[in-house]
């Protein structure tokens, strides 16, 4: 009989989902934010309530009179998208060469090796 899953084995604490996070954000290359990120959290969490509700109030105001920012950040991200796309498709088409040549090599040695009948044989 297959062992099931002990209850205990399936609870997932604050911890462990910290723990999840962070090595997701490390296979997908985004560490450093996930570091940001957990380091503004624990800054507001340390701050007083008051100062909190001024702070955000005050970024709200920021984003609001800065949109040049988010079209300015677009635009970068965009570009940098497009670069990258360029970059990929260069490397694939080079190894679709490199194999397209490579087995063209191969059927021409295994081709060499197959004796050819002759229809009047």
């Amino acid at each position: 009989m297959a062992k099931g899953n002990n209850s205990k084995n399936n609870k997932i604490g604050f911890w462990g989902a910290i723990r999840d996070v962070s090595i997701a954000s490390m296979n997908k290359g985004q560490f450093p934010l996930f570091i940001v990120a957990a380091l503004i959290a624990l800054m507001m969490f340390k701050m007083p309530a008051e100062d909190v509700s001024k702070l955000m109030f005050t970024l709200v105001g920021m984003y609001k009179s800065t949109h040049a920012v988010g079209w300015t950040l677009g635009i970068i991200s965009s570009l940098g998208w497009f670069l990258g796309t360029k970059r990929l498709r260069r490397i694939h088409s080079a190894e679709v060469r490199r194999i397209a040549e490579e087995k063209k090599i191969l059927q021409k040695q295994l081709l060499a090796k197959t004796k050819l009948g002759t229809s009047n044989s």
